[in-house]
C-alpha cells in the first residue's frame, strides 16, 4: 500500500513538473515594468530589476487594460494613444520575434499610478 502511494506520488509530481515547465518558459517571453517612452515604432520601459528595455512594435501589436479596480466590467480594449508614462505594463513578446511586442497589457486602477 505505500509502495502504491509512494509511486503514485512520484508520477503526479514528474506529471506536475511536465506541465508547469511551458509556464515557466511563458515567463521568460515577457517583460514587466513602468513604461518611460512611447512611440509609432518602439516602447520602452524599465524593469522591476531596474534595466532598460524597448521593445519594437506594429500593426499587429495589440493594446489591452489590465483593470486592477471597479468597475470589473468596463471594456478592456486599449490603443497605443492609452499608454501614459509610469504607467505600469506588461509586454508579451511575439514567439517568432522576440524583439517586437505581441500584445501590451496596461495596468489601470492600481493604486498610485496614473490612469
Amino acid at each position: 500500500m505505500l509502495k502504491r502511494l509512494l509511486l503514485a506520488s512520484a508520477a503526479l509530481f514528474v506529471t506536475g513538473g511536465l506541465v508547469m515547465s511551458p509556464v515557466a518558459h511563458a515567463r521568460e517571453t515577457g517583460i514587466v515594468g513602468t513604461g518611460t517612452k512611447s512611440g509609432p515604432n518602439a516602447i520602452s520601459g524599465m524593469t522591476d530589476s531596474h534595466e532598460t528595455a524597448a521593445v519594437a512594435v506594429n500593426a499587429h501589436t495589440s493594446y489591452l487594460k489590465w483593470i486592477m479596480a471597479k468597475p470589473w466590467q468596463q471594456d478592456i480594449r486599449a490603443d497605443v494613444h492609452s499608454l501614459r508614462v509610469g504607467q505600469r505594463v506588461h509586454v508579451e513578446l511575439a514567439q517568432r520575434n522576440p524583439i517586437t511586442a505581441e500584445t501590451v497589457w496596461i495596468v489601470t486602477g492600481r493604486v498610485g499610478t496614473i490612469n
